[in-house]
């Protein structure tokens, strides 16, 4: 039986247990909506605070520190670094390992951001991430020009290099 709409539930209030035909499983229903779908993520913005049945595959940041420099990817163990610049946004993709940068536009100090790529943590099945676009390199960083509106960068696998050739 579900509860009436609008009450929320704990994970300790209705656990639903079971058995199958190969062995035991256990889980909650929290995050199960009215008619009894599994939601796939949970988005924890004070604007939406909602369950999202349909997109789990996403991870969006949108750092809200003074600087907005830094931003670390768990999933792909990636530190995304500005030596200039701020982010507004950064988006994983987990399913395919794609990842995308917003930067906030260019002002009178800052025409271009110098993004650090550091992959310290290499998680499993998780090969080097790179630009897809052509960028420079300035300084051991990705030169990126900002422009008015800003930019966006698109990082990705890189693939293998075939030094046999």
């Amino acid at each position: 039986m579900l509860p009436a709409a609008g009450k929320i539930l704990f994970p300790m209030e209705i656990p639903l247990q079971f058995w199958s035909g190969e062995g035991y499983l256990e889980a909650s229903t929290w995050a199960v909506d009215q008619d009894g779908f599994a939601s796939a993520a949970f988005h924890s913005y004070p604007d939406k605070m909602a369950f999202d049945p349909y997109s789990g595959n996403a991870i969006t940041v949108e750092p809200r520190d003074s600087f907005r420099q830094r931003v670390y990817l768990a999933p792909l163990g990636l530190w995304l670094t500005l030596h200039s610049g701020r982010f507004e946004r950064v988006t994983l993709n987990k399913a395919t390992g794609a990842v995308e940068v917003q930067l906030a536009p260019a002002d009178t100090y800052t025409p271009t951001a110098l993004l650090r790529i550091e992959q310290e943590a290499h998680a499993s099945n998780v090969s080097a991430i790179a630009p897809l676009e052509k960028l420079t390199q300035l300084r051991g960083a990705w030169a990126v020009d900002l422009g008015a509106t800003g930019a966006t960068i698109h990082l990705g696998r890189q693939l293998p290099v075939d030094h046999s050739l």
